[in-house]
């Protein structure tokens, strides 16, 4: 329902901006044009709204896929909906029903959720795979006590985040070289 509310709201006002960019005003006294809100009053109106109408998706997950062209359609059936929009006829001038609006909001969001986790999932795998040479080299000379050193290293060094630590492993690769042969 807040969601309704919201794209309502801001579709309401693209059409109040749409109202005051076009028809009929040609008759409108001096006085009355003079207080009609400026062409460019209207324009950076529009343009906030689209920013908001963005923040709102962004904020809602929606991701960045969208078809532009379908949501400035959205706008302008709106804006041009005749009637008044209490009444149930008023639904019918729109190519998809506004009531059904979270049904589809959420099967989106959860074929957008799924996509992403299986996507994470992929890439995850495939930088593992690509690493596990790496991974195996480096685990070839990591003893507990390795493992230990390194730590009281670190602790001993006051390393921060970002700061590369320098730690000589040769003496431990040595040891672990003659203890294998």
């Amino acid at each position: 329902m807040k969601i309704k509310t919201i794209i309502v709201a801001a579709l309401t006002g693209l059409a109040l901006a749409a109202c005051a960019q076009n028809g009929g005003n040609a008759n409108l006294s001096p006085e009355l044009k003079a207080l009609q809100p400026s062409k460019s009053q209207v324009d950076s109106v529009s343009y906030l709204l689209g920013i908001q109408f963005g923040a709102q998706a962004q904020s809602w997950g929606f991701g960045k896929d969208y078809n532009y062209n379908e949501i400035v359609k959205g706008f302008k059936d709106f804006a041009e909906a005749q009637g008044n929009q209490q009444d149930p006829e008023f639904l019918e001038q729109f190519k998809i029903n506004p009531e059904v609006m979270n049904e589809l909001f959420n099967a989106y969001l959860e074929s957008l959720s799924a996509f992403n986790a299986a996507k994470g999932s992929a890439e995850a795998s495939a930088f593992l795979e690509k690493n596990k040479q790496e991974l195996t080299a480096l685990s070839a000379y990591s003893s507990p006590q390795h493992v230990k050193e390194v730590k009281e290293t670190m602790k001993l060094s006051n390393a921060s985040v970002g700061q590369t630590i320098v730690i000589d492993t040769r003496s431990q690769m040595d040891s672990d070289a003659e203890r294998k042969e």
